[in-house]
């Protein structure tokens, strides 16, 4: 279920997670020529793993920040998801909405779901103010 917060309802953990994957997609993402800037904190029983979005001159080449965090954890080896916890802002256009992953990401944690043999994983998104939170797990996301 698709469910929407404020960041002060979140709580300590959710918030930290939070502030690092904005901290992620401000001070480490390469948006190259485009101003989108996102930041991800993919919490598992094993540890976090991040990522932030890298874009470059050839479209079907850029990294999304979700698919750079689920990357690390696959390659290290981890037993379970937990969360992707998602920071997002274009700065020269905030928006009030969270940036859902994009449909490739979708897929990728799916298939990374279904090799860990999970059902769903959860998401907390936030807009570029962080005045608004939204939590979803991914069979929320995918048929949108």
């Amino acid at each position: 279920m698709i469910e929407v917060f404020t960041l002060k309802q979140m709580d300590d953990i959710t918030q930290a997670s939070l502030e690092e994957a904005k901290r992620l997609a401000l001070e480490t993402a390469y948006p190259r020529d485009k101003n989108t800037k996102v930041g991800c904190v993919l919490e598992t029983p094993s540890g976090n793993f991040s990522g932030a979005n890298i874009k470059r001159w050839s479209w079907n080449n850029n990294t999304c920040a979700e698919r750079m965090a689920i990357d690390q954890a696959l390659f290290k080896g981890v037993p379970e998801l937990g969360r992707f916890v998602v920071y997002a802002i274009n700065q020269s256009n905030p928006s009030e909405e969270v940036t859902p992953p994009c449909g490739p990401c979708r897929d990728i944690i799916k298939d990374g779901l279904s090799s860990l043999g999970q059902e769903d994983v959860g998401f907390v998104m936030t807009n570029a103010s962080m005045t608004k939170v939204v939590t979803a797990t991914l069979a929320d996301l995918l048929p949108l």
